[in-house]
């Protein structure tokens, strides 16, 4: 039997059949973009292979101290993150008072940073206001952290709470032990831990008491410079004179004893001290500091003078707390 025309491919109903063959086709091809092509970013996406993480402290950024104005203070929440430095920064930087800002060294902290800012990394203290303290001074310290952010903590050498930027101030632990800390250890990470910058100095020669205390000088200098602020002391001794032309009486300081000297000369002086009537009967003080660095440095107070202080022959005010402490530690009552 012969097939008939609309039954082949060549005539009417072969044409018919694969027209409808080609639609459909088309439809099924349609209907699968429909389905893959919403669904192709998402797996795309999906399958994309992560980027490794940064191990922690490979993040390079910079160790200089950064401004307010510049947006360099970042972190978002100081009571988070592990720090990688820590530094001392210039109050005028930050802070609307820079007269009055503690003498601080130009050096980095990065061994040990962690560990350190860790402890400030909480609240602490009485939560209502604190009252200043008048021979306290200003300070700013800089933290950078292991993913490049930095933030400042910055407040005054006392027991009032320190404070943080960025954003709303965060109270921490107070501003005194945050300056004691991070001088104490700059002071050992440049003396290697022992005597002298990593080893290489010497100390100096053990100190004596001079005949008669240095003269105060008649100026009053606000920002001197001090090699003490870049370094630890080795050995120290604290000389009282309790008139003039009296034989000094000397008491050899512990290390402990002697850091603490240092500290309260670096940073506990009252800028602009009240009008006062000197006593010509008290006691004056001398204490001799062997630095790591290889220099004497002398430290002298008039307790006569309303408790000024000369510092590396400059007077920088008023230290009632370093004269309580010369005086305990010269009994031999300090600690």
């Amino acid at each position: 039997m012969t097939a008939g025309a609309g039954d082949g491919a060549d005539g009417p109903g072969g044409a018919r059949w694969l027209r409808r063959a080609r639609v459909a086709g088309a439809v099924a091809v349609v209907a699968a973009l429909a389905v893959a092509v919403p669904l192709a970013p998402r797996w795309v996406e999906a399958s994309r292979p992560e980027a490794p993480l940064a191990a922690p402290g490979t993040v390079e950024v910079s160790t200089e101290c950064r401004t307010r104005a510049d947006g360099g203070l970042d972190h978002p929440d100081f009571l988070l993150g592990d720090a990688s430095w820590a530094r001392f920064c210039v109050v005028g930087g930050s802070y609307p008072r820079p007269i009055g800002s503690a003498l601080v060294p130009d050096t980095v902290l990065s061994d040990g940073a962690a560990a350190l800012v860790g402890g400030w990394q909480r609240s602490e203290g009485p939560v209502g206001p604190c009252r200043p303290t008048p021979s306290a001074t200003k300070f700013a310290v800089q933290v950078g952290f292991d993913d490049g952010t930095v933030a400042e903590v910055y407040g005054e050498t006392s027991e009032c709470a320190a404070y943080t930027r960025p954003g709303p101030g965060t109270r921490v632990v107070p501003g005194g032990r945050v300056f004691r800390e991070l001088m104490t250890a700059l002071a050992l990470e440049e003396s290697g831990g022992s005597g002298g910058a990593g080893g290489s100095v010497a100390p100096a020669p053990s100190p004596t008491c001079p005949a008669a205390p240095p003269a105060l000088p008649s100026a009053i200098t606000r920002r001197p410079a001090t090699g003490l602020a870049a370094t630890g002391v080795a050995e120290a001794v604290v000389c009282r004179y309790d008139r003039p032309g009296a034989d000094p009486v000397g008491t050899p300081l512990r290390p402990t004893e002697a850091e603490r000297v240092r500290l309260l000369a670096l940073g506990a002086f009252d800028p602009t001290p009240p009008a006062c009537t000197p006593d010509p009967g008290a006691a004056s003080y001398v204490v001799l500091l062997a630095g790591h660095d290889g220099a004497t440095y002398d430290l002298g107070l008039a307790g006569g003078d309303c408790d000024a202080v000369r510092l590396d022959d400059q007077r920088l005010g008023t230290s009632p707390a370093l004269a309580t402490a010369l005086a305990g530690l010269a009994a031999g009552t300090g600690s």
